[in-house]
This record gives C-alpha cells, sequence and structure tokens, in this order.
C-alpha cells in the first residue's frame, strides 16, 4: 500500500526537478506555446559570466546576510530581555508566540467547521447509534437505518 503513493510522490517530485533541468539546457520561447531550442551549457555559461547575473547574486547575497543577521541580533535582544522580566514574563512570552499558534488553529479550526456539514452517519457511527443517539465526533449522531 505504501509503494504506489512513494512511487506516485517520486514522480510529483522528480518530474519537475528534472524538467527545470532540461530547460536549463535550452532557450525557452513561452510566445505562441512554448518552444526549446537546445543551448547545451550556454545558459550555465551566462549565469557564471554575465555582469548582470553576477550582480543580482551579489545583491541576493547582501540582502539574505543582513535580513538574516538583523533577525538574529533583534532575536536574542528580545530573548534576553523576556529572560530578564521579574514580572509578566509568561504574559510577553504568550504574546510573542501568539501569532506562531494562531495560524494552526485557525487552520484546525476551519477543517473542523467543514466536517460539521457531514453527515456523522459512517459504519463506526452507526454501529454505536442505531437504537439510540449516542454523540459521534462530538455530535449527536444521526440514527442509521441498517
Amino acid at each position: 500500500m505504501l509503494v504506489p503513493v512513494l512511487a506516485l510522490l517520486a514522480v510529483l517530485s522528480l518530474f519537475p526537478f528534472f524538467y527545470i533541468i532540461w530547460m536549463s539546457l535550452n532557450i525557452v520561447s513561452l510566445i505562441n506555446g512554448i518552444s526549446f531550442d537546445f543551448a547545451s551549457l550556454a545558459n550555465w555559461t551566462r549565469m557564471f559570466t554575465d555582469e548582470i547575473v553576477g550582480a543580482a547574486w551579489a545583491r541576493a547575497a547582501l540582502y539574505i546576510v543582513a535580513t538574516v543577521g538583523l533577525e538574529l541580533v533583534l532575536g536574542i535582544a528580545i530573548a534576553l530581555l523576556v529572560h530578564e522580566l521579574v514580572w509578566g514574563k509568561n504574559l510577553v512570552l504568550s504574546l510573542i508566540l501568539l501569532p506562531m499558534f494562531m495560524a494552526p488553529v485557525i487552520v484546525g479550526s476551519s477543517d473542523a467547521s467543514s466536517r460539521t456539514h457531514l453527515t456523522a452517519c459512517t459504519p463506526t457511527c452507526c454501529a454505536s447509534s442505531v437504537s439510540s443517539r449516542e454523540t459521534c465526533w462530538g455530535r449527536q449522531a444521526p440514527l442509521c437505518r441498517p
């Protein structure tokens, strides 16, 4: 049962990878559909020798170093300030962590609210609620007909 899923996952992840490699070896035109003109390693040579591409790589590296460095310094500073708090440490820590926990809670609650439209009359629920209206999935299950 696991092998077909792994095969599908391999196809869905490896096909785009090899397709991008194939595209990098071609000159791709998107005008009037996709057309490929084989360019061998010309695109890769251009990427490492073109001054504009080199300047873009330098800007990207500078941006990454600056943002990660700033986030690191600010994160450590905030952590040290919260650690030194005597009164309200738990409240401040909760307020800092609240945005991180909100997204999964919202996704989980929206998924639960979408399930309320489904009927709870499944074979598992029916087995326990044929003669009575016991709870199934946290709510009253309908009477199921055998």
